[in-house]
């Protein structure tokens, strides 16, 4: 009869443990799933970035070519 309340007792003990490491893996998930929501953000923020920087020196660009017709304009004077 001592052996079923200290089965009972061991197996209670196992399911805590099991629910902690339960509660252990769901921590690691959630963090890493903030992780990655970060990173794409990040990323989405880099791309936004790096449009503005090609709309820049697309100007930028522009404004070379009409500077250097103007050069020409001088120049043929």
């Amino acid at each position: 009869m001592q052996l079923i309340p200290l089965y009972t007792l061991t197996a209670g003990k196992g399911f805590a443990v099991v629910a902690d490491e339960i509660d252990g893996i769901n921590i690691a998930v959630d963090e890493s799933a903030q992780g990655v929501t970060v990173a794409a953000q990040s990323t989405s923020e880099l791309v936004d970035a790096l449009s503005t920087i090609k709309a820049e020196a697309d100007t930028n660009q522009e404004i070379s070519k009409q500077l250097q017709e103007e050069v020409k304009r001088f120049k043929n004077i």
